[in-house]
């Protein structure tokens, strides 16, 4: 196996500063993410205190007209993005717009104010256990019938099918109609690819036993759009 996602202490983790890459331009990420020699997070700061550059100009950076362009062999690999200017911390995937780059909160305090959220997201979300989990489990790829589009699951989405699928494991044993609750969404927060990481996870445990899963809606549009979000993913 390449990633022992078991045991994530038995992987080699390595953070490397401003590594020079020659393909068809040379290019310094600032911070590569290194599993086993593999570059799995790339991440691109600029300088808060620099007025002419902000967090929009890191992802600019790592988009498709510079760095996906320049060294695009670097993006084989690389799982998600990461930009900041310290005060500010966004990560993402490489075919998202600005807009689609989401923070990382306190889950026990997720509105405190936070000085620097980069060392936040550093000690919450680039812990070896979380890392390893979201590479694994919470990246997932749709087609637009033109080009692939790579998703990364939102903070929220990620605890909360944590959480359910914690639950599922404890009440699928006990006798009775094992019943583990509802996720409330609001709307446009992700109620599909909530669903879609859900049960990929559950299929893949063996204690359940190859489980059949059952999607009801109360509308038709709801039927033709979770069935062909279902067929893309």
């Amino acid at each position: 196996k390449l990633v022992d996602f078991e045991k994530p202490d038995n992987n080699d983790f390595l953070a490397v500063r401003q590594l020079r890459i020659d393909q068809l331009e040379t290019k310094r990420p600032d911070h590569i993410l290194f599993v086993n020699g593999l570059p799995l997070v790339l991440l691109e700061y600029k300088d808060k205190f620099n007025q002419s550059t902000t967090i929009v100009d890191a992802h600019k950076q790592l988009g498709p007209t510079n760095y996906q362009r320049f060294i695009p062999r670097l993006f084989n690999y690389v799982s998600f993005l990461i930009i900041s200017d310290g005060s500010l911390a966004k990560y993402g995937t490489m075919t998202g717009d600005f807009q689609r780059f989401s923070d990382w909160n306190d889950p026990d305090d997720p509105d405190k104010p936070v000085s620097n959220r980069l060392k936040m997201m550093q000690n919450l979300m680039l812990n070896k256990e979380t890392l390893l989990d979201i590479i694994q489990n919470f990246i997932e790829y749709e087609s637009d019938g033109n080009k692939p589009i790579k998703k990364i699951a939102q903070q929220h989405q990620y605890l909360g099918v944590n959480a359910a699928v914690k639950r599922t494991i404890e009440v699928y044993p006990q006798k009775g109609d094992n019943k583990i609750g509802v996720i409330w969404h609001t709307t446009g927060s992700g109620k599909s690819l909530t669903m879609i990481l859900y049960t990929n996870i559950i299929s893949q445990l063996k204690e359940l036993e190859n489980p059949t899963f059952v999607v009801l809606t109360d509308r038709k549009d709801l039927d033709e759009q979770l069935g062909s979000f279902y067929e893309k993913a």
